[in-house]
């Protein structure tokens, strides 16, 4: 009886333990080796649906992640981010085709982020938000950690704009935000 609660036991702490590791859902050009690849988890930040032109395989799991060569990339995406607009509302963008272009390092993985900043405009009463992916890196292999998807946090590499849009001009009025 006790053998079984310690197997049990044991599964059970591996199956934990595999739910904050990345897993490699597709390899994207087999002749390049994994210590010159980059894992990709698109995460949060919507679906990356082709890298340098060439179309991205569906992904499964917690979190799928694809193996690219590393270097200069451009990613296309399509993501969709929500927040509250008050009044009982909210408001919703929907984005298709949308561009980054990131430099990754060779053994290494990459969690991303969606979300917007705003460049402010105080005098005038606007402010500008501007879309994008908060980057994350880690060694390929690692636990990503609750705490490691913070910009203050040692993995953030920085905010990267959607490159093909248009900044998206946010009037202030009276009772807050008014979206032109």
């Amino acid at each position: 009886m006790k053998r079984i609660i310690v197997i049990a036991g044991a599964v059970l702490a591996l199956l934990c333990s595999c739910a904050m590791t990345p897993t490699i859902s597709a390899v994207h050009d087999e002749s390049v080796p994994v210590e010159k690849s980059s894992l990709l988890i698109p995460g949060a930040g919507g679906e990356i649906i082709a890298y340098n032109g060439i179309p991205v395989k569906k992904m499964k799991g917690m979190l799928p992640g694809f193996l690219v060569p590393a270097g200069d990339t451009l990613l296309e995406w399509n993501a969709e981010y929500s927040e509250y607009g008050g009044y009982n509302t909210i408001n919703v963008y929907q984005f298709k085709n949308v561009l980054t272009r990131h430099t990754f390092n060779p053994n290494k993985q990459y969690f991303f982020w969606r979300w917007y900043i705003m460049e402010h405009h105080e005098e005038e009463r606007f402010s500008y938000r501007i879309f994008g992916v908060q980057v994350y890196e880690w060694d390929l292999g690692d636990k990503i950690g609750k705490g490691d998807i913070e910009p203050n946090s040692k993995h953030f590499v920085g905010f990267v704009p959607y490159s093909n849009m248009e900044k998206q001009k946010v009037l202030w009025g009276k009772g807050g935000p008014i979206l032109k």
